[in-house]
């Protein structure tokens, strides 16, 4: 594997994990927003 070949499959990884890090956070967010949810339809 070539130095350009090794930079470029780092690219891609760090792509991907971009991308997971940030479907977690909407993820996460999603489940807050439900959660908040829940809280006022029972508190009510």
């Amino acid at each position: 594997m070539t130095h350009l070949q090794l930079l470029a499959t780092l690219q891609s990884f760090c792509k991907l994990c971009i991308n997971v890090i940030y479907y977690d956070d909407l993820l996460h967010g999603r489940l807050k927003r439900l959660t908040a949810l829940n809280l006022v339809v029972i508190g009510d």
